[in-house]
């Protein structure tokens, strides 16, 4: 083979892996776009199907979720670990509603400051908890750890999904526009 012809098959050969690869990632955005409108499909009927008057914060529900999921870190008293930061007087529980809902949904990574101690790990998202249960514990870390009332009901923590549904990552606290606590 001259230097010639291996030249045009080598370009070749880098084109057709080019238009391989190029249609690999069109499908694969295809399948994903699917993916994303199913799930979003899925939320927006359960939103349509709910009625205001269905949710009643249950505390002893909140409770047992807390202790589940929240309190190996944070602490029975909000007080924060080594591993977690306080949950009393948190910025996260006085922003706003979506605030703390998408921290409860995908979690929180990056660095937090409370007081002279500064927190750099991740914590989880627990989408896979259900919209009831994640509405019941943001009323009931909001009840008992701060001075924000504001009733969150599975209908928001729902809405909250739906309009971060393609979202896979933790939130950093300066995507939330959340200031570290001195």
């Amino acid at each position: 083979m001259d230097k010639n012809t291996s030249t045009k098959f080598i370009v070749s050969f880098m084109g057709a892996l080019v238009l391989i690869s190029l249609v690999m990632a069109w499908v694969m955005s295809r399948n994903y776009l699917k993916d994303s409108s199913k799930e979003r499909k899925r939320i927006a009927d359960l939103i349509k199907n709910i009625k205001e008057e269905e949710y009643r914060v249950d505390m002893n529900r909140a409770n047992r979720t807390f202790t589940q999921f929240c309190m190996r870190c944070h602490g029975s008293d909000g007080k924060g670990s080594a591993a977690a930061p306080p949950l009393v007087d948190s910025p996260a529980l006085t922003a706003d509603d979506e605030v703390l809902v998408k921290i409860l949904l995908h979690g929180m990574r990056g660095k937090i400051t409370r007081g002279s101690r500064t927190y750099d790990l991740v914590m989880p998202g627990f989408k896979m908890i259900p919209a009831s249960d994640l509405a019941h514990v943001a009323n009931y870390i909001r009840t008992k750890f701060s001075e924000k009332k504001s009733i969150i009901t599975h209908k928001d923590v729902l809405e909250v999904q739906l309009k971060n549904v393609e979202r896979n990552n933790a939130w950093s606290p300066e995507e939330l526009n959340i200031t570290t606590k001195e």
